[in-house]
């Protein structure tokens, strides 16, 4: 038994010559963080907390690393909530009961950014 199938395929040229160019190019570089969270208290003020939560790596990344804000990006993905739609989830408020959260930290390559002073 077959998942699927098909028959009779027919191949058509276009109409035109087309070119397809791909390319890719190193953006930066990635980590990722996977967490859950069932805490009633934290998952009612989520938005809030996630802002502390952004608000403390922002201070680490600039007293450790030194980087600035405009050189990474911090991204929060809420599965539980509005992972999958982002801001167009029609049922963003619906109560949840745990949340499983991935931060998702993407910076560019050092030689890209500007140097900092000494």
């Amino acid at each position: 038994m077959s998942a699927c199938g098909f028959s009779a395929a027919n191949s058509f040229p276009p109409p035109t010559n087309t070119v397809k160019l791909e390319g890719a190019e190193l953006v930066g570089f990635q980590t990722i963080i996977v967490g859950g969270i069932r805490d009633p208290f934290i998952i009612r003020r989520l938005d809030g907390w996630l802002e502390q939560v952004r608000g403390r790596i922002e201070a680490s990344v600039a007293e450790i690393l030194g980087l600035r804000k405009s050189d990474y990006r911090l991204n929060f993905h809420v599965y539980g909530r509005d992972a999958v739609m982002g801001a167009l989830e029609p049922m963003r408020d619906a109560p949840a009961h745990e949340i499983g959260l991935v931060l998702e930290a993407t910076a560019r390559p050092r030689n890209s950014r500007p140097s900092l002073p000494s």
